[in-house]
């Protein structure tokens, strides 16, 4: 399964990067919403894993919105150290919400919530 992850702290990145490679998943990273659209993909990634507060420009929900433009099917985990913004509806099965700090089964385990289990 491939993800896209998007986070402005590189740390945070990193350690994703390891941990979701040692569980099997196909990981591309970006900093930014503005890294992440520029991205010219041969295969669009199953799953977007994005921090709600992405710095400068535009969140994690605007990039889940554009990057779904692009790619129909596209599953989104948001994570965030802030609770869920009041007035965002989430859209149904395809996203979920994880607040931060989190084990990484609990990401592995919202993977898999928004894309129904499958591998």
């Amino acid at each position: 399964m491939r993800l896209l992850v998007v986070d402005d702290d590189y740390r945070v990145l990193e350690m994703l990067l390891a941990c979701l490679e040692d569980e099997g998943f196909e990981v591309m990273l970006a900093a930014s919403a503005t890294d992440a659209m520029a991205r010219e993909l041969d295969v669009p990634p199953d799953v977007l894993v994005t921090d709600l507060d992405l710095g400068e420009g535009s969140n994690g929900i605007d990039l889940a919105s554009e990057a779904r433009r692009r790619w129909p099917d596209l599953r989104v985990v948001y994570m965030s150290g802030q609770p869920w913004p009041k007035g965002v509806v989430p859209v149904g099965g395809n996203e979920t919400f994880l607040p931060k700090p989190f084990k990484v089964s609990a990401l592995v385990r919202g993977v898999h919530s928004v894309t129904g289990g499958s591998a």
